[in-house]
């Protein structure tokens, strides 16, 4: 795995992609003629070649899931008593698996993984002028202007920085000094005010 970037505000960048090559074993289950395995494969070629590239879970990282894997090239089939085999490419554009999907409820929890992983806030906001999630360790902090009467469902995502306030696009109500920003692994502390729930929900990361 090539090493990453790390920027000085602690921001990390991975610019770029990498091969991984997988062996198919065809085994049908039962004892198939030419026609029939040659129907097996049309159809697993099908599978493989998603427009756009899909999702990929190598054999030996069965918990840990690659998204944007492309099928870039495939072997030829050899023979392997009834059925067959072939070695085949995939390119992944993004390099880093996603491994156990997490909702915490408490402002301190444990981040698994060993890559940073990026957040979504899901709030009901008290009545008042404002709601905001902070990252104390981090001296980062997001936002929220608006003149809550108290019950409105927010959602902060930092993965693409928006915010909607019951579903609607509040990104004009971020202040200008918010910074959206990512979890280390490890133990992290959050400081959340202005709201009656919260929950933060991640996908552990790992390199």
């Amino acid at each position: 795995m090539p090493e990453p970037c790390v920027f000085a505000d602690g921001d990390v960048c991975l610019d770029v992609v990498v091969d991984v090559t997988v062996r198919l074993f065809l085994d049908l289950g039962f004892r198939a003629d030419v026609n029939a395995l040659a129907d097996a494969r049309h159809r697993l070629s099908l599978w493989l070649c998603a427009f756009g590239g899909g999702e990929l879970v190598l054999p030996d990282e069965p918990e840990l899931t690659y998204h944007d894997a492309l099928l870039v090239s495939a072997g030829a089939w050899h023979k392997l008593f009834s059925d067959g085999q072939c070695d085949i490419t995939f390119t992944l554009f993004d390099p880093i698996a996603y491994g156990m999907e997490r909702v915490e409820r408490l402002a301190r929890f444990d981040v698994g993984g060993t890559w940073p992983t990026l957040p979504k806030f899901r709030l009901v906001a008290e009545a008042g002028s404002s709601l905001c999630v902070s990252h104390p360790a981090q001296g980062r902090s997001i936002t929220v202007d608006y003149e809550f009467t108290g019950g409105e469902a927010v959602v902060i995502d930092c993965a693409d920085e928006s915010v909607r306030i019951n579903d609607a696009d509040a990104r004009d109500c971020v202040t200008l000094g918010s910074d959206f920003f990512s979890l280390d692994p490890g133990d992290r502390i959050l400081s959340i005010t202005g709201c009656t729930y919260h929950e933060t929900r991640f996908t552990e990361r790992w390199a």
